[in-house]
């Protein structure tokens, strides 16, 4: 029989150990009783060889070690390759919990996005307006940023009935891990159109997989908790932020009076003669087809007969800078420019571009620039020019304005930053 001291010990021993163990409360309570009857039974058999009610009791405890030692041990002993094979499907299942919640917050932002757009267009009297892409980008991290949070929140929580291991151990190891894989993907992996609040949102991905798992519990949607809702209000600014910085207005561009297209000119003669007639009869249109995407601009224009410049040479596309930029009509070769920015070569392609329809036997003068990326929009005016059999250099179709925006990756706009881009 263990007298009543001796138990008052022994209870206090075994609910230490049960609150070191990290399983479900039902198994840690199974485990915690059989602790109970194996150290009061010691306890008795050595009572009933005479030794006293202390000693007795010291020499239990001693056999089993310190609570940290004997819920160690315990631990060890029930982790197996089943429990391992749980926590790695509790954790697929908590990973994938997140990314389904993220996809579901995804579609709330757009709803919400839709309806600002509409109060946007409402309160300018219906005149309309568009996300640019890198804030409809900005509105995608964000979502990923709360899928991260739950799935990082709720894979600690997934390891305690699962793994066998507390969330605070997990922790240890997930979170450098996971801040790494996210930083590493943020930096380097994800590419496309930004702007500065993008590149925040970006830069700040790691940080909702770090308070998610600051969190052990599972996430509760009625309880968010102080972190959550820190980076609720985060999530809201930037929200508002990318559509202050991205929101472009649909403006009505009024087409400009005969004394105004009379005054203006697009001054093509800084950058080359005019198309000679007989090459201009050529084109199957007048103007150059411009596109530029991915810090590259590609310049081209659709001819009829190629021998009208088989004793061209030198053929080349150009961007120079667009000393206008004031809107659809009022653009021109900035006066200050003596050489253009970029040029790259032009060669011949058989076919028409894609989008471009034509008939059968038309060849493709194209030539692609790759230019050097900047955190600031660029309005040029791209050209192709090519040296006649006379040795003068002429333009091939008439010049055309396009933008050119930052594309690339997180790091590429921070390495442009430090260079004064």
């Amino acid at each position: 029989m263990v007298e009543a001291e001796s138990e008052t010990d022994i209870e206090r021993y075994v609910s230490a150990v049960e609150r070191l163990l990290p399983f479900p409360d039902a198994e840690r309570s199974q485990l915690a009783g059989n602790l109970r009857e194996h150290l009061s039974s010691k306890v008795a058999d050595h009572r009933e060889a005479g030794w006293s009610p202390a000693l007795a009791l010291q020499v239990a405890l001693n056999y089993y070690g310190s609570p940290e030692q004997i819920a160690d041990k315990i631990t060890g002993a029930r982790r197996g390759r089943s429990r391992l094979v749980g926590a790695m499907s509790a954790a697929t299942l908590a990973i994938l919990g997140g990314v389904a919640g993220g996809f579901a917050i995804s579609i709330g932002l757009y709803i919400v996005s839709e309806l600002l757009l509409g109060a946007l267009d409402w309160v300018r009297g219906g005149v309309g307006g568009y996300l640019d892409d890198a804030s409809t980008r900005t509105v995608v991290i964000l979502a990923a940023g709360a899928a991260l949070y739950l799935a990082s929140r709720s894979l600690l929580a997934a390891q305690d009935p699962w793994g066998g291991f507390t969330g605070r151990q997990i922790r240890r190891f997930t979170t450098p891990i996971g801040v790494a894989i996210v930083l590493a993907f943020a930096m380097l992996e994800w590419t496309g159109p930004l702007n500065w609040i993008t590149v925040i949102v970006l830069t700040l991905l790691p940080v909702w997989w770090i308070a998610g798992s600051w969190q052990v519990q599972p996430p509760r949607w009625g309880q968010p908790g102080k972190p959550a809702l820190a980076l609720t209000a985060c999530a809201v600014i930037a929200f508002g932020g990318s559509f202050a910085a991205g929101w472009q207005a649909f403006v009505p561009v009024p087409e400009p009076s005969p004394d105004q297209l009379q005054a203006w000119s697009p001054h093509f003669e800084r950058i080359a003669p005019a198309t000679p007639s007989d090459v201009r009869a050529s084109l199957v249109a007048g103007g150059v087809l411009v596109t530029a995407a991915n810090r590259h601009v590609v310049v081209s224009v659709v001819v009829n007969d190629r021998a009208a410049l088989a004793d061209w040479h030198d053929l080349r596309a150009e961007v120079w800078q667009d000393g206008g930029n004031q809107g659809r009509y009022f653009w021109f070769v900035d006066a200050s420019e003596a050489a253009p920015l970029a040029t790259g070569e032009a060669q011949w392609v058989d076919g028409v571009p894609p989008g471009v329809t034509g008939a059968p036997g038309l060849v493709t003068l194209t030539g692609t620039i790759q230019l050097h990326p900047t955190t600031r929009p660029i309005w040029v005016v791209a050209a192709l020019t090519g040296v006649a059999p006379d040795g003068q250099r002429y333009l091939i179709g008439l010049p055309s304005p396009t933008v050119v925006r930052f594309d690339g990756t997180a790091l590429d706009w921070y390495q442009e930053i430090l260079a004064g881009h």
